[in-house]
């Protein structure tokens, strides 16, 4: 029984790759999500800086030693925009987790209430 239950798991997997591969949407999005979650998870190897050092100059432009130049304050845009990357995964995940835990919990109930409730909704 474990077994088959592998083997069923094992080939909804690879059947998830393979639809994955075929559409270019879908393999577009999924790699730009692995760029930003690599991003979150190690954003101390790829920031150069500490993002709320203030100890460069006010409101520089790009340049090779700040990417995207400094702010008014004197901190580094880019590694702010890195280490910034781990809060919006973490609210993105969020958000989507809760609105479709609300979402599953009103399409039950008014299946499960049928009549005008289940036609309202």
């Amino acid at each position: 029984m474990a077994g088959a239950r592998r083997g069923a798991t094992r080939l909804a997997k690879a059947k998830f790759w393979r639809a994955l591969r075929r559409n270019r949407k879908a393999t577009f999005g999924a790699l730009l999500l692995l760029f930003f979650v690599v991003l979150a998870v190690f954003p101390g190897r790829i920031a150069p800086y500490n993002p709320s050092n203030i100890s460069f100059p006010q409101s520089l432009s790009p340049s090779a030693a700040h990417w995207l130049g400094t702010t008014s304050q004197g901190q580094d845009v880019y590694s702010q925009l890195i280490w910034g990357a781990r809060q919006s995964l973490i609210i993105a995940f969020a958000a989507g987790g809760l609105a479709t835990l609300i979402s599953v919990l009103v399409g039950v109930s008014a299946a499960y209430m049928g009549g005008i409730s289940d036609g309202v909704l």
